[in-house]
């Protein structure tokens, strides 16, 4: 491995580390709830189309992302509400599907531009980045109060760093750059 794809990968990392914590400051000022909460996770498919996939195309991913993302935030809340109602000390398994369910989901949604996303190997892979990323937002669980912010933003900043570069590593390792349709053959 060359010491340029290194610090190639570096810069993606702290640039989708840097849109997560953006994501994560975003929902803070504005507030999840509010209609700022269907736009929050838009940053990350937007980074993702501009950097990785380049074209029009690209831009049919984003909405899929954006749900894949909401998916994954209500199935990781909904087994950690269940969690709490079945007495369960750990929060780490809730977090771990819903980290997975979002990396498969951005995952599958970047398959539209490329295939190669799409084979077992990569998608297993991209469960388990994902899954191990979210790691950081079982320490976030706070049934009764606010999580600390500071930690907040870094788990987001880990996750969206983690799954943004295991994206970026996968679409760019071929020497196939991706075709606008507009661009002949």
């Amino acid at each position: 491995m060359s010491a340029k794809r290194v610090l190639t990968w570096a810069g993606v990392a702290a640039l989708f580390a840097c849109c997560g914590a953006g994501s994560a400051l975003f929902v803070f000022k504005f507030g999840h709830l509010a209609p700022s909460g269907l736009v929050y996770p838009l940053s990350f498919p937007l980074l993702c189309a501009l950097l990785l996939m380049r074209t029009r195309k690209a831009f049919l991913a984003c909405p899929f992302m954006i749900a894949a993302e909401l998916v994954a935030a209500a199935v990781a809340t909904y087994l950690i509400l269940a969690a709490l109602v079945l007495h369960i000390s750990s929060d780490a398994i809730p977090v771990m599907v819903g980290g997975a369910l979002g990396g498969l989901g951005i995952t599958l949604s970047c398959a539209v531009q490329y295939r190669q996303l799409l084979s077992r190997l990569r998608l297993i892979g991209a469960a388990l980045v994902g899954g191990l990323a979210a790691l950081p937002f079982s320490s976030l669980v706070a049934p009764f109060g606010q999580p600390d912010r500071h930690r907040v933003v870094l788990a987001f900043a880990i996750w969206e760093a983690a799954v943004g570069t295991y994206l970026y590593a996968n679409c760019t390792s071929t020497d196939q750059e991706p075709k606008d349709s507009r661009t002949p053959a």
